[in-house]
């Protein structure tokens, strides 16, 4: 009987711990279906507020777009008030009695004033473009208004092409807000409306130099930022219109000589061929317009230590073609800023680790070497361990004078050591 009754109740919690086992199972495995169902709806809330939230930003870039094209029209608005303010009442007798008058319009200028029908947009060329024409107006009265008409018509035209060179030989009426203009062009954040504040600065610099002089200091800061510009075709432009700063002004623009001249060198290093001629183009201007002596000294302040061996290339080839301009007489005659700078400025060069740097180097050797001052001049400015380094060099320059690579290309050519000149000098 006991034996029965202990089988039973071994049975019966037997029974009731295979209950709460399946129990539990079954308890965990609803648990684990509300969690997952939890985890499916978060999920799903998750993404809706990050729909939201994608949408909200494309609604507010879309705001910003559309306030900015707002304010786009609006400075365009204010830029032709500021100029219809300027024109006196006598231009606008002159407009008035003008506008009867056919004004012939060339068909390119034509085809820029047209609204432009909606085109796919294209890779951006690099060439550096010439401008389209201005529009041409008889010569009769009321010249002042035809002016005024192509001073209106300026932003609509210069944006077909980089340069605005076609523009140039048209002067301002008012050449002190043109300047205004200018200066608001440049501080502008949009490019197209810096490269055409540049436009404006050339134009400036062919009619009214003496507007420019007056503000000269604030135009060539101006310049050298936008020279420095990321923008390619800005940086261009600010270039090509230093060029024309050096033709048109001369001797003015020496009193920021160095500051143009080490950020036109700088660019000289670009890997861009088409911002490296444009800035050799400057430079080469810089040189034939300015004094020799003072551009000789920004030359070696803003090239000879360059990091850069094509700004040290271009240095050195400048140098040389400036001591070769000013003549061996002048170059050793003690001068300071001159002697001073060339003799320590060729000894770097020579030993530098470009073969171009070292030959313009030893070309400024051969112009110099057969001066009777040179060995004296040598001794002052250069250390006697100086002199050591560069002896092997001097004396091969003195028999065979030096190769010198043809600029642009890879070829070379065999430079004359220079005695030739100075014989027919000192005749």
């Amino acid at each position: 009987m006991l034996h029965c009754l202990s089988c039973y109740f071994y049975l019966r919690v037997t029974f009731v711990v295979a209950d709460l086992t399946n129990h539990n199972e079954v308890k965990g495995k609803r648990q684990d279906a509300y969690k997952m169902e939890q985890r499916s709806q978060s999920a799903n809330e998750a993404q809706g507020i990050a729909i939201d939230k994608v949408a909200e930003q494309r609604e507010i870039a879309r705001q910003r777009h559309l306030k900015a094209q707002e304010e786009k029209r609006r400075q365009r608005e204010m830029k032709l008030k500021e100029i219809n303010h300027h024109v006196s009442d006598d231009n606008v007798d002159a407009i008035e009695t003008r506008i009867e008058e056919p004004v012939i319009i060339e068909p390119e200028a034509a085809q820029l004033l047209k609204p432009k029908p909606a085109v796919k947009k294209v890779p951006k060329k690099s060439s550096f473009k010439a401008a389209s024409k201005p529009p041409i107006v008889s010569k009769n009265k009321g010249a002042d208004s035809a002016n005024q008409l192509d001073l209106s018509l300026g932003t609509a035209m210069n944006n077909s092409s980089m340069s605005s060179d076609g523009f140039d030989d048209q002067p301002f009426t008012n050449a002190e807000a043109a300047l205004k203009t200018a200066f608001n062009l440049l501080n502008n954040e949009n490019w197209e409306q810096k490269r055409d504040g540049c436009s404006y600065i050339r134009r400036l610099s062919a009619h009214h130099p003496d507007t420019l002089n007056a503000q000269l200091h604030a135009v060539n800061l101006a310049m050298i930022n936008e020279v420095k510009n990321l923008r390619s075709q800005v940086s261009r432009a600010a270039m090509v219109t230093m060029k024309h700063l050096f033709v048109n002004l001369r001797k003015s623009m020496e009193q920021e000589l160095e500051l143009n001249a080490k950020v036109l060198l700088h660019k000289t290093g670009e890997s861009n061929n088409f911002i490296k001629n444009d800035a050799e183009c400057a430079l080469n201007a810089m040189m034939e317009n300015l004094s020799p002596n003072k551009t000789l000294a920004a030359l070696v302040l803003g090239g000879q230590t360059h990091k850069s061996i094509a700004v040290r290339g271009t240095t050195a080839r400048l140098i040389a073609e400036a001591v070769e301009k000013m003549g061996v007489a002048k170059v050793l005659s003690n001068q300071k800023d001159v002697t001073d700078k060339v003799l320590p400025a060729a000894y770097a060069f020579t030993l530098d680790g470009s073969p171009e740097t070292r030959a313009h180097g030893k070309q400024i050797f051969a112009f110099l070497i057969h001066h009777p001052d040179f060995d004296k001049m040598l001794t002052k400015y250069l250390t006697t361990s100086q002199i050591k380094d560069i002896q092997t060099s001097l004396d091969k320059i003195k028999v065979k004078g030096v190769n010198v690579v043809v600029p642009g290309t890879k070829q070379t050519v065999r430079a004359s050591s220079g005695r030739e000149d100075f014989v027919s000098a000192t005749k």
